[in-house]
């Protein structure tokens, strides 16, 4: 009678770890693993990202843009628990046609094209709005702004190439409404860009180790002419910043100036710098 109860006991635990075992072996499933089809239905699983919104990002292909097609092709983005579709155009005209439909969730702009979206769209009572804001800069600016000091009066190069291009996300995503018609919201919108940001530093990490490494996807990605890739030497890039205060400013200002802006534009309302709570 008692070797019967120690038994019973046995089986009773051999029994407890075996179900322990399949519970773990069941939440050991990771996200973007391979599951045979027949265990497919029964993978548990388990990520410590929360589902973020995917973002269509309108470009014009340039070398600036490495890290982002370095984030993209090495998993950084992924890694993060994006998925962002780099849409390329072939002209401004075409990009900015798909930013004022928005057919797209994001866009690399010069800063007075992002400054004229965000007034036109700030100011019209259209539930699509063109407002962008920017969350990093993706080239240096090379512009000299130069001030009279006393009048506080600034002048800028005329050239559009001149000034910094940043990339920016649409305020329509930032509220949650995705240009796929999905809807999200804000927080995992500005989770999303917080680990796109992350993904693009670990990128410029990556690429200022070696940089011609990369010489070979730079110039299919930015179609590089053929007389220009034949000796092109890939540069070193910046981690994320946006860029400063004083640099909006000069451009409002010169933008006021010739009449390009008649709206009033708020600094503020043309950067995204919040970090939500992790």
């Amino acid at each position: 009678m008692r070797l019967c109860t120690i038994l019973k006991a046995l089986l009773s635990v051999m029994l407890g770890a075996a179900v322990t075992l399949a519970l773990f072996a069941l939440a050991a499933c990771s996200v973007g693993e391979e599951v045979p089809e027949n265990d497919a239905e029964y993978c548990v699983v388990t990520t410590n990202v929360a589902t973020l919104p995917a973002i269509r990002l309108a470009i014009l292909p340039s070398d600036d843009l490495l890290p982002l097609w370095i984030a993209d092709s090495m998993g950084f983005l992924a890694q993060g628990g994006l998925e962002v579709e780099i849409v390329s155009f072939a002209s401004a005209e075409e990009q900015q046609i798909a930013l004022v439909a928005g057919e797209v969730d994001g866009a690399v702009l010069d800063m007075m094209t992002l400054i004229r979206l965000s007034a036109s769209g700030s100011a019209s009572d259209s539930a699509s709005s063109t407002a962008f804001r920017a969350v990093t800069t993706v080239q240096s600016f090379p512009a000299e702004i130069v001030s009279d000091g006393e009048a506080a009066f600034r002048e800028t190069p005329e050239d559009f190439e001149d000034f910094p291009l940043v990339l920016a996300v649409s305020e329509n995503f930032l509220l949650g409404n995705l240009a796929s018609g999905e809807a999200s919201n804000s927080e995992a919108a500005a989770k999303a860009i917080v680990n796109m940001l992350d993904a693009w530093d670990r990128a410029v990490t990556t690429i200022n180790q070696d940089p011609n490494t990369f010489r070979s996807l730079l110039i299919e990605k930015a179609h590089l002419p053929e007389p220009l890739a034949a000796d092109y030497s890939v540069g070193t890039y910046d981690l994320h910043t946006l860029p400063p205060y004083e640099q909006w400013e000069a451009v409002l200002n010169w933008m006021y100036a010739n009449d390009y802006l008649q709206n009033e534009v708020s600094i503020q309302g043309l950067v995204f710098d919040f970090e939500p709570a992790l």
